[in-house]
C-alpha cells in the first residue's frame, strides 16, 4: 500500500501548498527526510501553538467570525474541507485566533474547465454546504447568539446527503469495530484506545474532564 501512502500525502501537501497564505491555515511544510533519506509518504505542517477546540470551551466573539473567514477563502480557492465535524480538527490558537488543519479527505475541484471532471463543480458546492453546516453546529455550541449575525441560519438544518450517508456510514463503523475487535486489535469497546489514534484520546479526555466536572 505504499502506493497509497504517497498519493495522499502528495494530495494533502498540495492543498497546504495551494491555500498557503490564507491566515489561520498552518503554513505545509516542505519534503520531510529522515537519516538523510526523504519519505515520499509523509506530510506535515509547522506547528501552531494552542489546543483543539474543547466541548464546551468558551471562545471570544472574534474566534468564529474568523473562522468563517478561514473557511470561505479555502471554497475560494476551489476546495471544500470535508471533515469540519471534527473539533479537534479546529484549533484555538494560544493568540485565541483559529486555525485549520487537517486536509486529508479535503475535496478540490480544479477551477480550469479543461482539468475539470464532470460534476465535480456540483459535489464541490454540496460539500462546500455541508461545511457551512458543521461549522453552524460548531457555532450553535459555543456561540449560540452568534448563529443568526453569521448569516448561518439556512445552514443550521442537517441536509438530506448528510442523513443519508450516515446511514450507510454508522452501520460500517459499528461492523468495522466488531470486526477489529473479533480478531484483537481492539478491546471490548471496538473503539481505538492508544496514543495512536490521538482523536480519540482527545475525546475520552474531554470525557473524562466533564465527568469529573459532573461529579465535583
Amino acid at each position: 500500500m505504499k502506493w497509497l501512502g504517497r498519493f495522499l500525502a502528495n494530495r494533502e501537501a498540495f492543498a497546504y501548498s495551494t491555500l498557503a497564505g490564507i491566515e489561520g491555515i498552518a503554513p505545509g511544510c516542505n519534503k520531510i527526510a529522515r537519516n538523510g533519506r526523504t519519505l515520499p509518504n509523509v506530510v506535515a505542517h509547522q506547528f501552531v501553538p494552542g489546543h483543539p477546540l474543547g466541548n464546551n470551551e468558551e471562545v471570544n466573539e472574534d474566534f468564529f467570525p474568523g473562522l468563517l473567514r478561514i473557511l470561505k477563502a479555502v471554497h475560494k480557492k476551489g476546495f471544500a474541507y470535508v471533515d469540519l465535524h471534527k473539533r479537534e480538527n479546529i484549533l484555538v490558537g494560544d493568540d485565541a485566533k483559529p486555525y485549520l488543519i487537517d486536509f486529508q479527505i479535503s475535496y478540490y475541484s480544479a477551477p480550469n474547465r479543461l482539468f475539470r471532471v464532470p460534476f465535480s463543480r456540483t459535489l464541490l458546492r454540496l460539500l462546500q454546504n455541508s461545511d457551512l453546516y458543521h461549522l453552524t453546529k460548531h457555532v450553535k455550541r459555543h456561540r449560540p447568539e452568534q448563529v443568526d449575525a453569521l448569516g448561518l441560519t439556512k445552514f443550521a438544518t442537517q441536509p438530506w446527503w448528510i442523513r443519508a450517508h450516515r446511514k450507510v456510514a454508522v452501520p460500517f463503523r459499528q461492523t468495522r469495530r466488531r470486526l477489529l475487535t473479533l480478531i484483537g486489535v481492539r478491546g471490548k469497546s471496538g473503539r481505538s484506545a492508544t496514543e495512536v489514534f490521538a482523536e480519540h484520546a482527545f475525546r475520552c479526555e474531554n470525557e473524562q474532564g466533564e465527568n469529573t466536572q459532573k461529579a465535583a
